[in-house]
């Protein structure tokens, strides 16, 4: 009887063990398996379309596409998105011409200009430290 009450302990303290290296192991994965998420920048995207006859609204679209954005100014847009710089004009160059041009920047807080009341609250939901 003494015989199978040891033999049980260190069953039991065998599969404890195991389930601390299978939980460890876990938690070591999940960390290092899985980076960050992006932050979400605000972009701003401005443009010279240069090409007449030529037919720009799949760039419109692919622009609205991007995030939530704004766009008051022509030729100029803001697109919060989580994506890159890089990114983001990857995503839209394959619209335009090689006659065009397109510019693609990080916007941060401070910023400053003359714009509606409307624009002013977008960006600083979007930009504005909390």
């Amino acid at each position: 009887m003494l015989t199978a009450l040891i033999i049980l302990t260190i069953l039991v303290i065998v599969l404890v063990l195991q389930l601390l290296l299978i939980w460890r192991n876990s938690r070591r994965r999940r960390r290092s398996s899985f980076p960050p998420p992006k932050k979400i920048a605000v972009l701003l995207v401005t443009y010279d379309l240069r090409t007449p006859g030529h037919n720009y609204n799949p760039f419109y679209e692919a622009l609205k596409q991007e995030g939530s954005w704004w766009h008051y100014i022509s030729s100029t847009w803001l697109i919060a998105t989580r994506k890159t710089p890089h990114e983001l004009y990857s995503a839209l160059v394959g619209h335009i011409t090689a006659g065009d041009s397109l510019l693609v920047v990080t916007v941060k807080y401070p910023y400053w200009g003359t714009l509606t009341k409307e624009a002013w609250k977008w960006m600083d939901n979007w930009l504005k430290p909390k």
